[in-house]
């Protein structure tokens, strides 16, 4: 139960925001009388959850807060695990002084976790450690590859988008993207243009095959652009 109930921790911080601030190095916050959703499927239940130290270390409805603890009242509230905006162009056009506020915005809303389409590999390190100074969600930083002229790279350059077409030509290019260490690697692997019939170059099976091998070879997990 705790194991799961610990991606609640984020969206605790979320909901009661600099109440978590207060707390001393070693002493424990207690949210009480709160609306608990463990995402297990069981019922929700109200109880009381206990932190220390940015983890949980009880949750339940017959939790006591121990002596000394600071406690947060939870009545009226719910407190659920973070939300996760699984696609995601980061900032695109929005001007750089304006993405700490989307990162906060982010958070205000109880994200916790991001997909993030639109960055090349070589400013996957740079933005981490950006995000690492700044109040953010956690955020996967996503390298691409489609055909040639294929859906995903008809508007960026074959920096942000690789370009495969064999199953040489995949393994090749999942070898080059190892230095960057991406969280996932989208495939576009359709034609498929928005309400339209394919009009692009798709992605042949033993390529698709091919890079997902490698990938999975390299502990790197893949997602692809598919519609059936």
């Amino acid at each position: 139960m705790l194991r799961l109930l610990s991606v609640l921790l984020l969206a605790a911080v979320c909901l009661f925001g600099q109440q978590f601030a207060f707390a001393r190095p070693g002493q424990v916050t207690a949210i009480t009388n709160v609306e608990v959703f463990d995402a297990t499927g069981a019922a929700p239940w109200r109880g009381t959850v206990l932190i220390r130290d940015g983890r949980i270390i009880e949750a339940g409805p017959k939790v006591k807060a121990p002596r000394g603890a600071k406690a947060i009242k939870g009545e009226g509230r719910a407190l659920l695990p973070g939300f996760y905006d699984v696609h995601t162009h980061w900032g695109p056009r929005a001007t750089p002084s304006a993405l700490p506020e989307v990162a906060a915005n982010y958070l205000a809303s109880g994200v916790t976790t991001v997909l993030d389409f639109h960055q090349p590999p070589e400013a996957f390190q740079p933005r981490r450690e950006w995000l690492s100074q700044i109040p953010s969600p956690h955020v996967n930083l996503v390298a691409r590859m489609s055909t040639p002229g294929g859906h995903g790279a008809d508007w960026s350059d074959q920096t942000t988008t690789k370009w495969v077409f064999t199953d040489e030509s995949a393994e090749r290019a999942v070898q080059e993207l190892l230095p960057y260490q991406p969280d996932y690697i989208k495939v576009f692997t359709d034609g498929w243009r928005y309400g339209m019939s394919p009009e692009e170059t798709s992605m042949n099976e033993e390529t698709l095959s091919a890079l997902a091998a490698e990938a999975h070879k390299n502990n790197i997990r893949i997602l692809t652009h598919t519609v059936t």
